[in-house]
C-alpha cells in the first residue's frame, strides 16, 4: 500500500513503500555489483599500458646506448653500478646521471641522493609498494639463467660481458632483456605484502645449485620463515635482487637466496597483472610472458647464443 500526505498547498504528496525501497536497494546493489568488476579491470588494463609503455621507454634507452658504444650496458658498471644507471642519459635523465660519481662506491654518501631517487620510470603502478622503497625499481635486467657463484650459468643479454645486437645469435627479437619484478618483502619475516611473489626465502646453504632449486621451489612461509634481502633496489647497484633477475623459474614463482657462503640465489619475474609478467626484448618490442610459460621455453627466452628455436606462440 502506497503512504500519502498532505503538502504546504494541500496536494496529496505520494511516498514510496518499504518494499519499493527494498527494490531500488536490490537493483542499486546488483549494478555496482557487475559494474565493479569492469571498473577494476578497467583500471588494471591501463595500469598495465604504463607498465608496458616504461618498459618501452627503458628498450629505447638501451638502444641509444647501443647507438653510441656499439653495445648493450655490462651487468656491472664500474664494478657495482647497474646497467639502469649507464641508461639514465639515454632516458632524459642525464642531471641524475651525472650526480653519480662511479669512481665511488655505489651506495657511498655521495651517491646516497641518487641512489634513493624515485623514478616514475621505474615504477610499475601495479604494485603498490614500490614508492614505500627509496631508490626501488620494477624493471630487472636479465642475467639469463642457472647459477651465478658456480660459472655454470647461461649468460644474458646482462649475464656479463657487453653484449652487442649482432652477437645475439638467437635473434634480439627472441631475448629478453628486461622484465617486471614486485618489490620484495624484507628480512627478518617482517612482512610489507601478504602475497608469496613479494617473498625472498632464505635456505639453509651452501648446497649444490640444483638442490637448491629444488628446495626453493617447495619453499612457502612454513618451512622456510626466513627472509634474504629483500628484491627490487636499491637501482643503482648491480647484482641479483638489486637490478638483475633471471629465469630459474617461471614468472610468478618463488625467489630464494642460501643462508652461507658462497651466497647463491634466484629471482624471479613477478606481477599482479593477471597470469603475465611484462616484458622488453633486445630487439626493443615489449610483449607479455604468460606464468604458464614452460620452463625451456622461459630459459631459451633468456639467453643470447643458444640456438633455441621458439614459436611465439608458446610464450
Amino acid at each position: 500500500m502506497r503512504l500519502s500526505a498532505s503538502g504546504r498547498n494541500g496536494e496529496t504528496v505520494r511516498g514510496f513503500t518499504l518494499i519499493e525501497m527494498l527494490v531500488v536497494i536490490v537493483i542499486v546493489a546488483l549494478l555496482t555489483a557487475l559494474l565493479l568488476p569492469a571498473v577494476q579491470a578497467a583500471r588494471e588494463a591501463a595500469r598495465r599500458m604504463q607498465c608496458a609503455s616504461n618498459l618501452k621507454q627503458i628498450g629505447l634507452a638501451m638502444h641509444g646506448y647501443h647507438a653510441d658504444h656499439g653495445v648493450f650496458p655490462a651487468r656491472a658498471m664500474a664494478g657495482s653500478f647497474s646497467p639502469h644507471v649507464a641508461l639514465l642519459f639515454y632516458a632524459e635523465q642525464s642531471p641524475l646521471y651525472h650526480a653519480i660519481n662511479i669512481t665511488l662506491p655505489d651506495i657511498d654518501l655521495p651517491n646516497s641522493t641518487a641512489a634513493k631517487t624515485q623514478l616514475s620510470l621505474f615504477y610499475c603502478p601495479s604494485d603498490g609498494e614500490s614508492f614505500n622503497k627509496p631508490g626501488a625499481t620494477n624493471y630487472a635486467a636479465c642475467g639469463g639463467y642457472g647459477s651465478y657463484t658456480s660459472k655454470t650459468s647461461e649468460a644474458g643479454v646482462f649475464g656479463g660481458n657487453y653484449i652487442s645486437v649482432g652477437s645475439i645469435k638467437d635473434g634480439s627479437s627472441q631475448t629478453v632483456a628486461f622484465s617486471e619484478w614486485l618489490m620484495g618483502s624484507p628480512p627478518a619475516g617482517i612482512l610489507t605484502g601478504s602475497d608469496v611473489r613479494r617473498r625472498t626465502f632464505k635456505i639453509k646453504g651452501p648446497i649444490q645449485f640444483s638442490s637448491f632449486l629444488d628446495q626453493c621451489n617447495i619453499a612457502n612461509d612454513a618451512n622456510n620463515p626466513k627472509r634474504g634481502k629483500a628484491k627490487g633496489g636499491p637501482w643503482i647497484s648491480s647484482g641479483g635482487g638489486a637490478s638483475l633477475y633471471d629465469h630459474n623459474f617461471v614468472p610468478n614463482s618463488n625467489t630464494c637466496v642460501t643462508s652461507g657462503f658462497p651466497v647463491e640465489g634466484t629471482w624471479t619475474a613477478t606481477s599482479f597483472h593477471p597470469g603475465i609478467v611484462n616484458t622488453l626484448f633486445a630487439d626493443g618490442h615489449v610483449q607479455s610472458v604468460k606464468d604458464s610459460v614452460a620452463s625451456k621455453v622461459w630459459h631459451g627466452l633468456s639467453t643470447c647464443a643458444n640456438g633455441e628455436i621458439m614459436d611465439s606462440s608458446s610464450y
